[in-house]
């Protein structure tokens, strides 16, 4: 993907999460502490974007950083969401949270 084209998604996520969250661009620019023409800037895909302003907007929208990048679609797909279960998964050590969670799992089935 070009670079461009990351601005431009990214812009179109911020534009449609600020949306769902009921937001005005100037509502996110208080919340996130960025200036209100970055914001606009950036939801028309235009501003250079730094990974500090990802942080502040993520942070203001309530959301991870890398919801800014990634479509609701690519989270969306099973096989993709196995995969992130087993990268968390593995990652736990404690005996006791991985029978917790083995009941959840269960109880879900």
């Amino acid at each position: 993907m070009k670079n461009g084209n990351v601005v431009n998604l990214v812009g179109v996520r911020v534009r449609s999460l600020r949306r769902s969250k009921g937001l005005t661009q100037k509502e996110l620019a208080e919340k996130s502490g960025l200036h209100l023409k970055l914001i606009r800037g950036i939801e028309r895909g235009e501003a250079d974007l730094s990974v500090e302003d990802l942080k502040k907007i993520s942070g203001a929208l309530g959301i991870e950083i890398i919801d800014l990048v990634r479509g609701k679609d690519e989270g969306g797909d099973p096989d993709v969401i196995k995969r992130e279960l087993l990268k968390v998964i593995n990652q736990i050590q404690d005996k006791e949270k991985l029978e917790l969670l083995l009941e959840i799992l269960r109880a879900l089935k």
